[in-house]
């Protein structure tokens, strides 16, 4: 699970760290039909831009939105069928793993998002 979390709600990403992976993430939510997120690595000192520049980083996190998949910084998805066979793997690795390790800070991590999904219907729709 991300650790270290800075979230960005206008711009719809988050960047942390996955002790998992053992580096730096940026996971951006994609707004489609049922949202989800994409998630890429990037390096320490780019995590540091939320903070320091935070300009560049969301230069970048357009940048990786616009590569979609095809960018080598690319880890996984959360809808399969952008995954190949390995990231499909990791992503089942990380995922229940974060599960085993901390099923109850999960519901609470699946309640902060369903709570955002909200705060953004509210504000789009009022």
């Amino acid at each position: 699970m991300l650790q270290e979390i800075k979230v960005n709600r206008d711009r719809y990403y988050k960047v942390g760290y996955y002790p998992e992976l053992k580096h730096y993430i940026l996971a951006k939510t994609i707004t489609w039909i049922a949202w989800y997120e994409r998630y890429y690595s990037i390096s320490k000192d780019k995590y540091k831009w939320f903070n320091n520049d935070i300009d560049k980083l969301n230069h970048l996190a357009d940048e990786l939105y616009h590569s979609g998949i095809s960018t080598p910084r690319f880890t996984f998805s959360e809808m399969s069928t952008e995954n190949n066979y390995s990231q499909t793997i990791l992503l089942n690795k990380v995922f229940q793993r974060s599960i085993k390790n901390k099923p109850q800070q999960n519901e609470e991590h699946y309640s902060e998002i369903i709570q955002i999904c909200h705060i953004n219907i509210n504000e789009r729709f009022l």
